[in-house]
């Protein structure tokens, strides 16, 4: 069985990756506008490629897994067992079904789509199941 790997976007729980985000955004700003140059250019390299190597780890973690689910208090990434996920606004979602090894998630516009759950751990299922509730 598989696991679904969870990653909370909320910054108010991970308040030093914010912070690293926010510091790693302004060095990108910095480094395309010189605003700000450093004294030794090999030094200004080293920082911006370790920023530019961070903000790449961070936003390259739906390609590590399988199975992976990312949320926050506005809407969920849904990747089962495929290479892309959906997307979804919370407050766009109508209702969530979990049946027979499928979640068939609605919108109001009457969008259905449909995530096979064979070999998914059920306690992965029930987390999913969990946060879909909370934010619904």
């Amino acid at each position: 069985m598989n696991k679904i790997h969870f990653d909370n976007l909320g910054f108010r729980k991970d308040k030093i990756q914010f912070f690293f985000l926010i510091l790693a955004y302004i060095f990108v700003i910095l480094d395309f506008t010189e605003l700000w140059t450093f004294e030794n250019p090999k030094i200004a390299k080293f920082i911006y490629a370790a920023f530019y190597l961070y903000l790449a780890f961070i936003f390259s973690k739906i390609f590590w897994y399988k199975n992976f689910v990312k949320w926050n208090k506005k809407g969920i990434m849904i990747k089962l067992n495929g290479i892309w996920g959906k997307n979804y606004k919370f407050n766009d979602i109508s209702n969530f079904n979990i049946q027979d090894d499928t979640l068939t998630i609605s919108k109001y516009n009457g969008d259905k789509n449909v995530f096979d759950l064979k070999n998914i751990e059920l306690e992965s299922v029930n987390r999913v199941e969990k946060i879909l509730k909370s934010h619904l």
